[in-house]
């Protein structure tokens, strides 16, 4: 158990993004390492929970706050609860998943997905991705003093000077 609380904890410091294909099932371990992913691709025949209960065994308590964070607690409790499975489509409406691909095109998709992501300015989504897992644990004046760090590190990039004057020239064409 602590391997695997290891595991989580450098997923969500891992500064890139995390994308998961699934095909076939995500449950217990693997659902709380979906929740933990940037990004999820899962096939419509997908089945995703946290069957724990119904086997004498307790998740991680990392994964059942996450499940709480990205899910709500509602949706976490049903799924911590009951112990039964859902479909893609519930998954996705819940929001364990991110999308549903054709059977054959999970991982291209996944790839193309991450593909996309890695396209991003690289130190950009490295804060807002911690500002994002930390936004549950840190109080306001924290966050602010977050958010003044990463932009004062950003805003010298010449990457961000770039960007910043593709946006001004396209608003400007607009008016």
């Amino acid at each position: 158990m602590r391997d695997f609380h290891a595991l989580l904890c450098e997923m969500d410091r891992y500064p890139g993004p995390l994308v998961c294909a699934v095909r076939g099932y995500a449950v217990g371990g693997a659902l709380e390492f979906l929740l933990h992913a940037d990004y999820v691709v899962a096939d419509p025949a997908c089945m995703v929970g946290f069957p724990e209960i119904n086997h004498g065994l307790l998740p991680a308590a990392k994964g059942m706050r996450r499940a709480v964070g990205k899910l709500g607690l509602r949706a976490a409790q049903a799924l911590l609860y009951w112990g039964e499975l859902c479909d893609a489509r519930k998954a996705l409406e819940i929001g364990a998943i991110n999308e549903i691909a054709a059977g054959t095109d999970v991982m291209s998709r996944g790839v193309e997905v991450c593909r996309h992501l890695r396209g991003k300015d690289q130190k950009l989504f490295a804060a807002i991705k911690r500002s994002l897992n930390l936004t549950g644990q840190m109080d306001d004046a924290s966050l602010e003093a977050v958010t003044i760090e990463d932009l004062s590190a950003y805003l010298t990039e010449g990457s961000s000077a770039d960007a910043r004057a593709r946006f001004l020239s396209k608003s400007s064409r607009k008016t």
